[in-house]
């Protein structure tokens, strides 16, 4: 029987990272220069829930969705909004102003939903407007005074333009605010 193709063996291949290392852009290329790709990763990303503002981790998975639906389910507590289909999983949404308290207002939980994570760990939260991304932060001396449900979720306080970002810590939040099983 005949082959066609190449006529080298899966031998002779290189492996992909070494294949990679032999390319080079040429000038005027789609790959953004060693700088600016340092300097992007320099920017952070924030939100804001009523007067808070919070940091999204940089090593956290997020999106940005249109008002989306969600199916809520009986007896579940105030603040949550119910379970949201993203791609075939179900995610929990929430109105981060109540859990938190800065807002009992539940009939106007927000435009959007902002998802933190991935798959079985994906958590939507509305906000009103798009993240912020902010390039300037500074580190706090103090930390300023936080509400109740976010003592032990919050590890750093910065600043940028005299308005303080809180460093959230979303995971550790949903787990016990909401349980493991989220």
């Amino acid at each position: 029987m005949e082959q066609h193709g190449s006529p080298h063996s899966e031998a002779d291949w290189l492996h992909p990272s070494a294949a990679l290392a032999l390319f080079e852009p040429g000038a005027g290329g789609v790959h953004a220069p060693a700088q600016r790709l340092r300097e992007h990763a320099a920017y952070r990303y924030g939100f804001q829930v009523g007067e808070l503002r919070l940091l999204i981790d940089p090593g956290t998975g997020s999106e940005v969705l249109a008002r989306p639906r969600a199916s809520p389910l009986p007896g579940t507590p105030p603040g949550f909004l119910g379970l949201m289909n993203l791609r075939g999983n179900l995610v929990p949404l929430y109105d981060l102003r109540v859990l938190l308290g800065v807002s009992t207002d539940a009939a106007q939980p927000g435009k959007m939903a902002l998802v933190l994570g991935k798959g079985d760990l994906a958590v939507g939260i509305m906000i009103e407007s798009y993240p912020s991304t902010l390039a300037a932060l500074r580190p706090l001396a103090e930390m300023p005074s936080l509400p109740e449900a976010l003592l032990g979720h919050v590890s750093a306080a910065y600043a940028e333009d005299g308005k303080p970002w809180l460093e959230f810590e979303h995971d550790s939040f949903f787990d016990q605010a909401c349980g493991a099983g989220r």
